[in-house]
């Protein structure tokens, strides 16, 4: 019986073994405050345990280590915020829809460029509310090398889906750890994208049981990050170089 599978077995209920609680590897620190279950903690060391050869690891938790990223479980509860890449793709459609206003007068409302910008503006509004709308469960800080899960923040419902997906997510992050970031405001919501699909990659790798739940979940949403479920699709079509992208996408930028 495979690692993951002992795990799987063993997360139905809220009994963990000693041995849980001595994970070697990948640092653990959930918060004295946090109330998070048997079965969550084991969901969540399940993944970072489980069999998984990416960017030259065995494992998340090979991964991690090498890293030297540690996972803490906050009781944080922080606001999302929007990247600074949407509003400035907002307010470059709002300036457009006015100078064309401008330049074409009354009889603007039949002009196609007109028509066309305000179609993106409403396109980039939507999107921004979208982003602003959306619960933050968890984030990479490439500064101090922490992922950090807001279980107070996720939902009730599918909890344990949504801390697994989220880990995993937050690895990916990790693994990119794309410097200078702060340079290039647009590679925010590329590497979401690149991320959900790392994190659904794995899942489907992994066998692991909340593969179907987190594809859905994905494509749900109103986002760039439902592009993630988009290459997974092309991947599972056979298109194999996009795993190869995801992989050789660390490479710094310049």
């Amino acid at each position: 019986m495979s690692i993951w599978s002992d795990i799987q077995d063993r997360s139905v209920g809220d009994t963990v073994r000693k041995e849980d609680n001595n994970w070697c590897g990948l640092c653990f620190d959930v918060k004295d405050s946090v109330d998070l279950t048997g079965p969550e903690k084991v969901s969540i060391k399940g993944a970072a345990w489980a069999s998984f050869k990416f960017g030259g690891s065995s494992s998340l938790d090979k991964m991690l280590s090498t890293l030297r990223v540690k996972l803490v479980i906050s009781p944080d509860t922080p606001k999302r915020n929007v990247p600074d890449s949407i509003s400035e793709w907002v307010l470059y459609w709002e300036n457009e829809v006015e100078r064309l206003k401008s330049d074409l007068g009354s009889d603007c409302e039949n002009n196609p460029a007109y028509q066309d910008a305000k179609t993106e503006y409403e396109k980039a509004q939507k999107e921004k509310k979208a982003w602003a709308a959306m619960a933050l469960l968890g984030c990479y800080d490439r500064f101090c090398k922490e992922i950090r899960l807001f279980p107070n923040n996720i939902p009730k419902q599918n909890r344990k889906e949504y801390l697994v997906t989220t880990f995993v997510h937050e690895a990916m992050h990790a693994y990119f750890d794309r410097h200078p970031h702060e340079l290039f405001p647009y590679v925010g919501t590329v590497e979401e994208t690149f991320a959900e699909f790392g994190m659904l990659l794995f899942l489907k790798e992994t066998n692991n049981n909340y593969y179907k739940w987190a594809y859905d979940n994905v494509v749900s949403k109103e986002t760039c990050y439902r592009y993630g479920a988009v290459l997974m699709d092309r991947y599972e079509k056979g298109d194999a170089q996009i795993r190869q992208d995801l992989e050789s996408y660390k490479r710094k930028l310049f």
